[in-house]
């Protein structure tokens, strides 16, 4: 009888092993009990870089917190636990070393490889292929979706270890039209502005969701020519011409917009200049630019351009890994393929920091409400001119 327990006994040990939970370390690959390995690469040497990276390093201290982790390296110290190590590690040569970061990160064990941006798309493929047994992410990064608030996918890349994780920006861009909207209401006759850089359907995404946003709060922008649009051109260096986006922005706020929100990357700073100077107002898009600015230097220039800038359509950087570190830690995986975050998500947001918090309040109940609105399913976010049009018209 001995014999027999002990044969029935090793039999079953396969069983009774699939239906424990993995240990911490077991389900990233690692040692039984061992800490999950996280590793986060990321771009520098801009201003921009800056506001990212503070974005990023926010979410891993919050998942440090509710993970039971620590965060490597990190000045404030984060240790909440050893279940979870999360390292972010940064680009010295403006993304030149993209590759060999990501390949560091993966030799060193990590479970989880994220790099923030699409610059990383290209690196993580090849570091991927040579580790098929880890997980690899591309954050913010540039999907061609359908028409629909940016909500679809790709089947190609949910057959590979990596997962894409985007933004629906024609519901951030929504919020940023809302509070352009509320913003004109305080000035009858007002006007408010888009300007695109490159004229793609990327771009279009963010215009349809501002136009839907400023329209819907103030009944005076769904007339014809109260929401002013315009692009600085149709190839890439249109995200390279401050000097358009100052002409640009300069025939808008005369022809009687107040605030200006844009997609037009680099370009975006000629818009600041001059609603520095003019004392107008503008609405910056992707990251907290009024940060970013400030980040710049202290020259009056310089002061006057982030004063300029209300808020900005902010991608959750931090949102986005965290969610991330959460699925990696307790299910020791991380889907493949694409997937969107937006309002629903805690994706998309707009910027708040000390210099505009106070300045954000009169309008901060009514675009939470919107929020929630557009999470419900209660209003659906044009993502196309058509749509756009369409949105306008059912409000009229």
């Amino acid at each position: 009888y001995g014999r027999l327990f002990a044969f029935v006994l090793v039999l079953s040990l396969p069983a009774m092993a699939c239906r424990r939970p993995p240990a911490d370390g077991a389900a990233a690959g690692g040692p039984p009990g061992a800490p999950v390995k996280i590793g986060v690469a990321i771009d520098s040497g801009t201003s921009e870089d800056e506001a990212r990276k503070a974005l990023v390093l926010a979410g891993l201290r919050e998942a440090a917190r509710s993970l039971q982790g620590r965060v490597a390296d990190d000045p404030d110290r984060t240790d909440f636990g050893d279940r979870a190590e999360f390292r972010l590690v940064e680009s010295r040569v403006r993304g030149e070393d993209r590759e060999q970061l990501l390949r560091v990160l993966a030799e060193e064990g990590c479970a989880l490889v994220c790099g923030i941006g699409q610059g990383y798309a290209e690196a993580a493929a090849k570091v991927a292929k040579d580790h098929p047994g880890q997980r690899f992410a591309v954050i913010d990064a540039v999907i061609d979706t359908a028409s629909d608030s940016g909500r679809a996918s790709l089947s190609s890349a949910a057959a590979s270890n990596i997962c894409f994780v985007s933004f629906a920006e024609a519901e951030g861009s929504f919020l940023a039209g809302a509070l352009a909207g509320l913003v004109a209401m305080e000035k009858p006759g007002a006007k408010v502005g888009f300007m695109g850089g490159m004229d793609d359907a990327a771009t279009h995404r963010y215009e349809a969701g501002f136009i839907a946003g400023a329209a819907s709060v103030n009944a005076a922008l769904r007339r014809p020519g109260m929401i002013l649009v315009q692009y600085c051109g149709r190839d890439a260096r249109a995200l390279e011409d401050p000097a358009m986006a100052s002409a640009i922005a300069q025939d808008m706020y005369r022809a009687g917009a107040e605030i200006v929100y844009h997609d037009a990357g680099a370009s975006s700073a000629g818009l600041f200049a001059v609603a520095g100077s003019q004392g107008k107002l503008a609405i910056g898009a992707d990251l907290d630019q009024g940060y970013a600015e400030t980040r710049r230097g202290a020259g009056n220039a310089t002061s006057e351009a982030a004063f300029a800038i209300l808020s900005s359509m902010e991608k959750r950087l931090d949102r986005a890994v965290l969610l991330l570190a959460r699925e990696a830690v307790e299910t020791g995986t991380v889907r493949s393929g694409v997937r969107i975050l937006g309002l629903a998500e805690g994706g998309m947001g707009l910027a708040v920091n000390e210099a505009n918090r106070a300045r954000l309040e009169p309008y901060s109940e009514r675009l939470e409400m919107l929020a929630a609105s557009v999470s419900a399913g209660g209003i659906r976010v044009p993502a196309d001119d058509s749509q756009a049009t369409q949105f306008l018209k059912d409000l009229r």
